[in-house]
């Protein structure tokens, strides 16, 4: 009986260890095959003969580009030219990450399925990008120009859109969810050039403010809203994050999560805003429907600090400042700061 034990002990340490070795080598292919990504831009003067400048009659800034034949992977929101190559030449325009950011599991699927793709034709193709920052100021902008510059355009999305991205989108936008991951595109709509993620510019704050405003059809609203932007349900939500709202409410801050309410809700609550606090996270987007003048402080780690907050509020005119989480450890302390920005 011992001996049996013994040796079915062996065989799971076996069966473990082999286990472990194999995942080990997926994960040494899978990394060489994301660091020899071959990529191409469309200004690429070999693709010259393939794309044509789409004439820009709107005063927008965006530029885009029609490629006339290309492979769409819709999981990913991402296109190949001559796919039949290996390695697959990724388009560059057609992604906001860099190509060693894009999943190249991808890369090993289209050869097996190339002769079932199902063809489409004269269409944009919408990126999947589930996180609303990244969804607001490196997607949103350009299906909005976009459709300025070419009514008859059609959108193509793979994945199930969120219930804020289908808020976000116009009325006239249909978005054909196919069943098919990859598609054999021709006339395939992409920008020819994109700003650098992350860091809005500011054609991308007028074409996004433009379009809300006009969405929601809201005149501007006395400031009366004192908003605190919780993330008590994060992963990052802060460690005293609860005793932080009790003193903000007892100073008259109204807490929102951002998750729970419509995007029109998130549009309003933020328009009529005094002042607005937060740590730093993907609600404090919404900071580009304030209006100008309006305070803003963003709690940030002690150790690092993205700027892409601080950006935004100086391109819409918001007066900004940041704290270490530090700062807002003392009740005190935080009715001081909230005074002192307020006045």
């Amino acid at each position: 009986m011992l001996e049996r034990n013994l040796s079915s002990k062996w065989r799971v340490r076996l069966f473990l260890k082999i286990a472990k070795y194999v995942a080990k080598c997926k994960n040494v292919f899978i990394y060489k095959l994301k660091f020899n990504l071959k990529w191409i831009s469309l200004e690429n003067p070999s693709l010259e003969s393939h794309t044509k400048k789409i004439v820009n009659a709107s005063k927008s800034n965006f530029e885009f580009s029609r490629i006339d034949s290309a492979q769409v992977n819709l999981d990913e929101g991402v296109c190949f030219f001559n796919l039949d190559r290996r390695p697959p030449v990724l388009i560059k325009e057609s992604t906001f990450w860099q190509p060693i950011e894009v999943d190249l599991k991808i890369g090993l699927v289209p050869a097996l399925t190339l002769p079932k793709l199902q063809a489409v034709s004269d269409v944009y193709v919408i990126p999947n990008e589930q996180n609303y920052y990244h969804w607001m100021f490196d997607v949103l902008p350009y299906v909005i120009a976009i459709k300025q510059i070419d009514q008859d355009v059609t959108f193509l999305s793979g994945s199930k859109l969120t219930t804020y991205q289908l808020e976000s989108l116009s009325d006239q936008i249909v978005t054909n969810q196919l069943n098919h991951v990859w598609v054999n595109a021709s006339n395939l709509i992409l920008p020819l050039r994109r700003h650098e993620t992350g860091f809005p510019t500011a054609s991308v704050l007028k074409i996004l403010q433009e379009y809300f405003f006009h969405k929601f059809q809201q005149k501007e609203m006395c400031k009366v809203n004192r908003i605190y932007v919780s993330r008590r349900n994060s992963s990052r939500a802060l460690k005293n994050e609860s005793e932080i709202e009790q003193v903000l409410m007892s100073l008259g801050f109204q807490i929102l999560e951002c998750n729970d309410l419509s995007l029109h809700n998130q549009f309003k609550a933020f328009q009529s805003a005094e002042i607005v606090i937060g740590p730093h996270g993907a609600g404090l987007a919404n900071l580009m429907f304030c209006q100008k003048g309006t305070k803003v402080i963003e709690l940030i780690p002690s150790t690092f600090h993205n700027p892409c907050y601080e950006q935004l509020s100086s391109l819409s005119g918001l007066i900004y400042r940041a704290f270490p989480y530090d700062a807002f450890k003392s009740s005190d302390r935080i009715a001081s700061i909230v005074e002192e920005s307020l006045t």
